[in-house]
Formats: structure tokens, C-alpha cells, sequence
């Protein structure tokens, strides 16, 4: 005979289903009864929660293991921001390493170009006291204390008949320009000084013996072994050694000419947009060390340069060039000629009393 079946109660889950005596509860799938002993299991279970969420909360364990997470990250932000900042610090230092090295030609460190400064101020303070002495004396004998070579520049001296430089010592005077040059591996000073008069007089200041540096005199004062003037209408020797400026001799089309054919003039001491007289056409034999020596000292100063780093002949006419050279003069044969020049040798294509030529121009 069948069991008898009925509406039945799920004690686990609450639903009410109909089925017979036995059978489980079709949505739980448990037995709808629910004996003593589970029920006193499950009330305990239950008076534990309750004595529980009544006592305070434990720390969470893990929380440290957040803090540690962050600490953690704390410390790699703190390595990657110094790996960053160590990059930066080498590309400024390298940075810095390649502007002294193409700006100065010392190509040294930071250190070195504060070394160059410190001595660059010392150089400056000595050759203005320098300057101060030589311009508060007139007398060749005392002014040749501050000069270089002084046995020699003496003899010059006396000899001299241009106009030499003579001001109040009290009279206002700066600098427009006072850089370091470098002459066969010696360390030369260069500067241009104004005066209030508007007379601008340029000091070149040679090493010595001693470590100190003297006034290069002849440079200052544009020295020539005879008068240009005297020279060139034939009232002075027929050869001699000159300071002058060479400008290239224009073609029949205006536009500039080559070397072998130059015009020389004489340069004012005191004022460089000044000339003095100029010479015949000079004619230079092409392909010879005199022509090499023009066409360097020309692309020289069209890149803006001079010898050994001189920026003294920007205050020059732009299209000429300075050379220290011995001339030769041809004087007329019979009436109707005229005198003829010819360069016997360059020294140098520049004005300072030293023997380099200032260019290199190898032999052939």
C-alpha cells in the first residue's frame, strides 16, 4: 500500500511543499526535519556570533599587510626619483663639459672654468694697474718699465716720431674688451680701452720671464721701422718693417679681387675707422707663401677670427686684414715712373711682437 502523502514544512529553508513521509525538501535538498541536536548546535553557533559582534573588532590582519604594500611602494618611488634625478645631474654635468670646450678652448671641467675665471679676474687687475702706471708717465726711461722687451722697445722708443698716447691719469677711462689669447702655448691678454676724449687705445700684454705680463708696445702704437708717409714718397730707406692693413684691390666689375693684387694703408693708432695713406697696387705672385699667407689671414676674418683667437680686428674695416711684413720699394728709373712696392715677406698677419705668423700656412 502507498505511503500517504501530505503538506510538509522544510525546517532548514522554509518551504512548504507536498510530498510523502521521508522525502526531501525539493528546494534545499535537505530533510525537511530538523533533529534536537542540530538545533542546539546551530543555537550555540548562533549566541557565539552574537558574544562576538559585541566585543570591539580586532585589528584586521590585513591591514599591515596594506601598509606594508604601501611602504613598499613608497620605496620604489623613492628609487625610481633618484635614478631620474642622477640621469639629470650626469646630462648637465656633460652639458656643461661641452659648452666650455667650444666656447673657451679650455675643454676642462666646471672646476677648470672657475679656475679660468679666478684668473682671468687676477690678469685683469694687474694689467689695469699696469695701464695706470704707463699712462701717468711721459718719459720714454720710466714708461718702459710696464712695457715687454723693455731693452728693446726702449731703443724703439727713443727713435719713435709718431704721436704717443699722453692723457690725464685722472681722465675716465674703461674698458670695452679684455679676453685671454693664446700665442704658441702662452697664455696673452688683449683688450681695448676707451677714453673720454673718444681715443680708443688697444694693450697687448705679453708674458715675461717672470710670470708677469708687459705692455707689447709696438702693437699699441702701431710701430713701423720709417714713417709710412716718408716711406712711400721715397724720403725714408727703401726697405723696411711694417705695421700696416691690406685690402684686396677691386676688379673692373667692382666685385673683390684675389690676393695678387693688394692695396696697404696705414692704420691710425688711436682711431681704427681712420686711415692713413695708401700704397700703389701691390702685386703678390700667385701660388707663392706671401699669396697662402693673404688668403688665410682673409678667411680669417671673414669667419669673424683673428690670429690666435684675437677678437681686436672687429674695431679694423671690415675688408681689410692686418699684417706685419718687410716692404720693399723700387724707386723710379727716369722721369714719367713711378715707385714700385713688392711685399719681401709676411712675419705675421697681425700686429703683436711675437715671431708666429698667427697662420698656418705649411711649406710647399
Amino acid at each position: 500500500m502507498p505511503e500517504e502523502g501530505g503538506w510538509f514544512h522544510c525546517g532548514r529553508c522554509g518551504h512548504l511543499f507536498r510530498g510523502v513521509v521521508g522525502q526531501s525538501c525539493p528546494e534545499c535538498g535537505g530533510h525537511p526535519v530538523v533533529e534536537e541536536k542540530e538545533i542546539t548546535f546551530l543555537q550555540a553557533a548562533s549566541q557565539f556570533r552574537s558574544e562576538a559582534s559585541a566585543k570591539p573588532a580586532p585589528a584586521s590582519p590585513r591591514k599591515p599587510a596594506r601598509r606594508r604594500k604601501r611602504k613598499k611602494g613608497g620605496l620604489m618611488l623613492f628609487v625610481v626619483g633618484w635614478f631620474v634625478f642622477l640621469v639629470l645631474l650626469v646630462g648637465l654635468v656633460s652639458f656643461l663639459r661641452q659648452n666650455e670646450g667650444s666656447g673657451s678652448g679650455s675643454g676642462g671641467s666646471v672646476t677648470e672654468a672657475a679656475e679660468d675665471q679666478r684668473a682671468l679676474n687676477e690678469a685683469w687687475q694687474k694689467c689695469s694697474e699696469q695701464v695706470a702706471d704707463f699712462l701717468k708717465e711721459t718719459m720714454p726711461e720710466r714708461r718702459v718699465k710696464a712695457v715687454h722687451d723693455p731693452t728693446e722697445t726702449l731703443r724703439r722708443m727713443v727713435r719713435y716720431g709718431g704721436v704717443s698716447l699722453r692723457i690725464d691719469d685722472e681722465e675716465e677711462r674703461k674698458w670695452k674688451r679684455f679676453q685671454p689669447i693664446d700665442i704658441d702655448g702662452q697664455r696673452a691678454y688683449e683688450g681695448v680701452m676707451e677714453f673720454a676724449d673718444g681715443r680708443r687705445a688697444e694693450f697687448v700684454f705679453l708674458p715675461e720671464a717672470d710670470g708677469e705680463f708687459g705692455i707689447d708696445w709696438p702693437n699699441l702704437v702701431r710701430y713701423s721701422e720709417h714713417p709710412w708717409s716718408l716711406f712711400l714718397s721715397g724720403s725714408a730707406p727703401p726697405t723696411g718693417e711694417f705695421r700696416l692693413l691690406a685690402r684686396r684691390r677691386a676688379g673692373s666689375s667692382g666685385q673683390v679681387g684675389d690676393v695678387t693684387s693688394i692695396v696697404l694703408f696705414a692704420p691710425d693708432p688711436w682711431d681704427p675707422e681712420r686711415l692713413g695713406p695708401r700704397s700703389p697696387e701691390v702685386e703678390v705672385a700667385p701660388g707663392s707663401r706671401t699669396a697662402r699667407m693673404l688668403e688665410a689671414a682673409f678667411r680669417l676674418r671673414e669667419d669673424e677670427s683673428g690670429a690666435f683667437g684675437s677678437k681686436l680686428q672687429q674695431e679694423d674695416p671690415r675688408s681689410m686684414v692686418r699684417i706685419r711684413a718687410k716692404l720693399r720699394r723700387h724707386d723710379p728709373g727716369g722721369e714719367g715712373e713711378s715707385a714700385r712696392f713688392e711685399i719681401d715677406e709676411i712675419l705675421g698677419c697681425h700686429w703683436i711682437s711675437v715671431e708666429d705668423p698667427g697662420v698656418d700656412v705649411p711649406d710647399e
